[in-house]
């Protein structure tokens, strides 16, 4: 599992960046900060060609 922060963030661009790692499979949330900025955290799934197996101890 894979996060991103985006700090500091206008209105308008978490739009963007909800349209774009909803699109690939991914959680988005957002809060709106008292200054009008928002902080952003996307959660991405790892995909199985990035995940290492393990050894099996015998």
């Amino acid at each position: 599992m894979n996060k991103k922060f985006f700090t500091k963030v206008s209105p308008k661009a978490v739009g963007g960046i909800r349209r774009l790692y909803e699109a690939q499979g991914g959680e988005v949330h957002a809060k709106l900060q008292g200054d009008g900025l928002a902080i952003v955290v996307v959660t991405l799934a790892e995909s199985k060609e990035k995940r290492r197996k393990a050894p099996i101890a015998a």
